[in-house]
């Protein structure tokens, strides 16, 4: 699956798989994330919509907000070539 899910379809992934609710505009450092949850999603996101977060480290991830690191993601996705390419 290439396309990019909403907001609360991202949300609601991160809070099954860690358990906790999970509010998209307090920063993920005041929330009870742990790191390891905060790495199994971003490898879920990455494995499951074709996204990159390979130049975001889980120290930076914990001072963003699950809204701000959406929408990074979509940036990111914005900017990639289409896939088809130009040869």
């Amino acid at each position: 699956m290439s396309d990019i899910p909403d907001l609360s379809e991202m949300l609601t992934r991160l809070e099954v798989l860690a358990q906790v609710k999970v509010d998209p505009d307090v920063p993920i450092s005041q929330t009870d994330l742990s790191s390891l949850d905060l790495l199994e999603w971003s490898v879920l996101l990455e494995d499951e919509y074709q996204v990159s977060l390979e130049n975001i480290r889980i120290d930076e991830l914990k001072n963003l907000t699950p809204r701000l690191l959406y929408e990074s993601v979509l940036t990111q996705r914005s900017m990639l070539p289409d896939e088809r390419g130009h040869g």
